[in-house]
């Protein structure tokens, strides 16, 4: 049996670890579009932070693909997938046979029609190294982040830690406003400035806040997959790759793992994306069972979970405000804490938690057990 996975990151060399623990003789082909072997990005905040070494990133060495029979093509991009025949193309032109497929390639930043040598993404390693060069050259200037998700939090802790004046600027009127509320907004405002951070609310264009050749400018605009060449492939898409709780695309033999699935999620009762760490990694187990012959679901609760200027921020399961029925409030921004729980046909599939971290636990198992909202206790 030979395995290609489309992707070095958690999801595709987690599946390739697992595949080679159920068979020893498999072929595994893992091609990977960055250089380095695979590395937490998890820890990239605290690497650009100075918490942790660069070494300590690496969660395998080079060594390690070799010992396990994985021939690992680093540096390698994908270029075409013929479905018909069983094989991928490469970018040295190669043709590389599969029996079973696996794609992994999470998704990039989502890019912003301003550029300079000053502008900094936050994904990859090559993404830390350069922003730590410009905290190293920019010593004084401001570290302009736009955007408001996850990643935007990120980037904004990041220039706290180093003391840099620090301006945070989003479209909306508030960070994550596709699914906050305006109390859990203002809480999250609110300790931006306690934390003397520059708030730049409704702001469309990045022209407007003057940044100089001596400030940092860093995007967190959220992620999106490139997904035209999986859909000239003729496997289904929509926000990501389209696939059953089993991981499986409508291609046959074509699995998907990571922030590209967008899978069946059995946890809240609809088709959607988890583009999160612990998510990737346990997709990728099943998607290599499954791919070995296995017949697995997927079905977990995700969560993500950030700390800025001081306040807990933590968004599980859907969070998607146009497919809940009902958004149910709890706390509010006088009492110093929102938890919003969001509801569809009278169950609850999702919680955001701004400084309420008391509600996790209770809303997590809300979401794994399908409790109705009228039988919910925080």
């Amino acid at each position: 049996m030979r395995h290609v996975i489309v992707g070095g990151g958690i999801a595709g060399t987690t599946a390739a670890e697992e595949l080679r623990k159920i068979d020893a003789s498999a072929e595994i082909v893992l091609v990977c579009e960055e250089f380095e072997p695979l590395y937490s990005r998890v820890l990239l905040t605290h690497y650009v932070k100075g918490i942790v070494p660069r070494e300590k990133l690496f969660l395998k060495k080079e060594s390690w693909y070799q010992e396990q029979k994985i021939e690992w093509l680093p540096g390698t991009r994908c270029e075409s997938i013929d479905t018909t025949n069983g094989f991928i193309t490469i970018s040295d032109g190669r043709e590389i046979p599969y029996d079973r497929l696996l794609i992994a390639t999470g998704g990039e930043p989502r890019t912003l029609p301003y550029e300079s040598v000053n502008v900094a993404y936050f994904h990859s390693l090559g993404d830390a190294e350069h922003l730590i060069s410009l905290l190293r050259s920019r010593a004084g200037g401001r570290g302009i982040v736009y955007g408001g998700s996850f990643i935007a939090a990120d980037l904004i802790d990041a220039f706290l830690h180093h003391g840099a004046a620090t301006v945070a600027a989003f479209r909306g009127p508030w960070m994550f406003r596709r699914t906050l509320d305006a109390d859990s907004g203002e809480l999250i405002n609110d300790a931006l400035h306690r934390a003397n951070v520059d708030v730049r609310a409704n702001v469309d264009d990045l022209d407007s806040l003057g940044a100089t050749t001596g400030d940092i400018v860093s995007i967190g605009a959220g992620m999106e997959p490139d997904l035209g060449w999986i859909r000239d492939a003729g496997i289904a898409v929509g926000k990501g790759v389209l696939t059953n709780a089993r991981l499986e695309t409508n291609v046959k033999d074509a699995y998907v793992a990571g922030d590209i699935a967008e899978f069946d999620d059995l946890a809240v009762g609809r088709q959607r994306t988890a583009g999160n760490w612990t998510a990737a990694r346990e997709q990728g187990l099943v998607a290599a069972r499954n791919m070995a012959g296995a017949r697995d679901e997927y079905r977990a609760v995700s969560s993500y979970a950030a700390k800025l200027a001081g306040l807990d921020i933590v968004f599980i399961g859907d969070t998607d405000r146009t497919a809940a029925d009902e958004v149910r409030v709890i706390g509010s921004h006088e009492a110093g804490g929102v938890t919003q729980l969001f509801v569809r046909g009278g169950r609850i599939v999702g919680a955001t938690l701004v400084n309420r971290n008391q509600d996790r636990q209770p809303a997590t198992k809300a979401i794994q057990t399908g409790l109705r909202l009228s039988d919910y206790q925080s």
